[in-house]
């Protein structure tokens, strides 16, 4: 009798089991993604599904990431989780191999994605600006960008501040982005189709009597359209991912930019009051010569008895500085939603109302020119929405930047860009998490780099005069300064660090060795130790002293920092 033989029974698969390292690391790389894609797809961009394809191009052959495409601009981003050095030089090596072969590259995207390509015009290979972005999720050492100069680097806050701004203006939010690609307006596009203007020409009204500015300020009123202004504007958003001097704005409020939109839809008009702007150096101005009847060009600080002035801004982006009304502009942006038709037509309208401020090139720098900027838009928001404490301490550092809080600013900034605190401190609205400066730069850290030398008190500048430093009259003493007070308080707080290594992270509430609390503390302690050690000393010495330390921090909240302080003295200065 036959047996039949029973079916073998397929063995299971083994599922491998991931680490709960791996898990997380998954999970941010989903969220990153997301979170990319999100903005690109906000600013209009169209995206090529290239992720994952390997091809061949300058002989080598490597994975393609994520492509998005705008008219010419051709964007490849990398946004990884991965700190791995080996894998950016490999990136970096493919995207100079594509650069070498780009006709082929070209050629190869329109056949794979000519859906896409056709939703643009037709471009030479010449005309395309092709770039390369990379995007971790964390903060970019300064060298790495330098090492690997042909990449363009999105850092963490960089990243959120094109979500927070094309979240709220859509794809009006490229032009951000162009800026930040260093592009201008004839950059983009087909100059034949689009037929970009090279410049602004408008009507400007000049006030018959002194308006009050420093001499080398003109004042001029005009009207402009939503567009123009847009395309052309720069905002001196702190939190944005430009790291210029005197950055003093805030960040635009989505509901208020909502409620404004609606207005303009319904009611087919903008606001009566002005909007503030800073006009470039290179405006120019003419007026009509009544003998020859032509326009002849004249210098508007010594233009007295002159009528129907013309002016004219070159057409570029990053030319026209918004100091108050960012929100009746943007307001206008280009959008999808159910107001975009109507907008449409108010934006291309010239019917905003605008005061700009013209400099004179030889009385103001750019600095000095941002300086009473920021002193204007102080004096408008002091009596509207309150300001942030932290943008209210940096704005007072831009203006007087040889007050001690200008100088705690420039430490904290150096601080923060050093070991132990290497992007710790939170210096951006937009990045949650991180240790908040403002009462650690009023209470902990402004008396101790004030420009005080009195016998009486002790503070960093008596220290570094008596050390041979020169005393600050100027930019460049003040910033050799601010350098001294970061290194030595990088000293001892990289000595505080080794001896709570493990515990050198911040917490979500305002406790443990990164807490603004202990920080005021330790300031307030190293200021006392001044005087009874004579003045700054070293890592060994700091590592030695508080080798002493057995304090339980959580004692310690709120302003409690002096009993700290007192304690931290006792066991370490004594």
């Amino acid at each position: 009798m036959k047996t039949s033989n029973p079916k073998k029974r397929k063995s299971p698969k083994k599922t491998i089991k991931k680490t709960t390292k791996e898990i997380i690391q998954a999970r941010r790389q989903r969220s990153l993604n997301n979170k990319v894609n999100k903005i690109f797809q906000n600013m209009g961009f169209q995206y090529l599904h290239t992720d994952g394809i390997h091809e061949t191009f300058g002989g080598q052959k490597g994975e393609l990431d994520n492509v998005f495409l705008y008219e010419n601009i051709i964007l490849m981003v990398e946004q990884t989780v991965s700190d791995d050095n080996d894998h950016l030089k490999k990136k970096d090596y493919f995207f100079r191999k594509i650069i070498s072969d780009f006709p082929n590259f070209i050629i190869w995207l329109k056949n794979r994605f000519g859906k896409e390509f056709n939703k643009f015009d037709e471009y030479s290979d010449k005309q395309y600006k092709f770039f390369y972005i990379y995007i971790p999720d964390n903060v970019i050492s300064q060298e790495k960008k330098e090492n690997f100069s042909k990449i363009t680097f999105i850092d963490k806050n960089s990243l959120e501040y094109f979500s927070n701004v094309s979240n709220a203006i859509k794809h009006t939010a490229r032009f951000e982005l162009f800026k930040f690609l260093k592009l201008n307006i004839s950059d983009i596009g087909n100059p034949v189709s689009s037929l970009p203007l090279e410049k602004i020409e408008t009507a400007v009204i000049m006030p018959e009597t002194a308006s009050g500015f420093p001499d080398g300020v003109q004042v001029l009123t005009f009207i402009m359209s939503a567009k123009v202004l847009m395309e052309c504007a720069y905002v001196l958003r702190k939190d944005s991912w430009d790291s210029s001097i005197g950055l003093y704005q805030r960040l635009l409020d989505k509901k208020k930019l909502e409620n404004i939109r609606k207005f303009l839809s319904e009611h087919k008009r903008t606001f009566i009051d002005s909007i503030i702007v800073t006009l470039p150096f290179d405006t120019s101005f003419s007026a009509l010569n009544l003998e020859t009847k032509k326009e002849d060009q004249i210098d508007i600080f010594s233009a007295i008895g002159f009528s129907n002035i013309s002016m004219t801004i070159p057409y570029k982006i990053n030319t026209i500085g918004i100091i108050d009304g960012q929100h009746r502009i943007y307001s206008h942006y280009e959008g999808t939603d159910s107001l975009e038709a109507s907008i449409n037509t108010l934006r291309k309208k010239r019917h905003l109302f605008v005061t700009g401020l013209l400099f004179d090139k030889t009385k103001f720098t750019e600095y000095s020119k941002r300086k009473l900027e920021s002193e204007i838009f102080l004096q408008i928001n002091n009596e509207q929405k309150t300001v942030n404490r932290q943008l209210l301490q940096y704005i007072k550092s831009l203006t007087d930047p040889y007050s001690s809080v200008g100088i705690a600013n420039n430490v904290i900034k150096y601080l923060n860009q050093n070991k132990p605190f290497s992007g710790l401190f939170s210096d951006s609205a937009l990045v949650k998490g991180g240790i908040k400066t403002p009462t650690i730069l009023q209470f902990g850290l402004q008396s101790l780099v004030a420009l005080d030398e009195s016998e009486d008190n002790f503070t960093l500048y008596k220290f570094w005069i008596l050390s041979g430093g020169d005393k600050v009259t100027d930019d460049g003493t003040l910033s050799e300064y601010v350098i001294y007070c970061g290194k030595k308080l990088s000293d001892y707080f990289c000595a505080l660090k080794d001896k709570y290594k493990h515990d050198w992270k911040p917490r979500n509430k305002n406790e443990g060795i990164l807490s603004a609390t202990t920080i005021v503390a330790f300031l307030r302690a190293y200021k006392i130790s001044l005087e009874s050690q004579n003045g700054p000393k070293d890592f060994e010495f700091y590592n030695n002293r508080f080798k002493n330390l057995d304090v339980d921090f959580s004692k310690y909240v709120s302003s409690h920092w002096n009993s700290l302080a007192l304690e931290i003295v006792e066991l370490c200065f004594r």
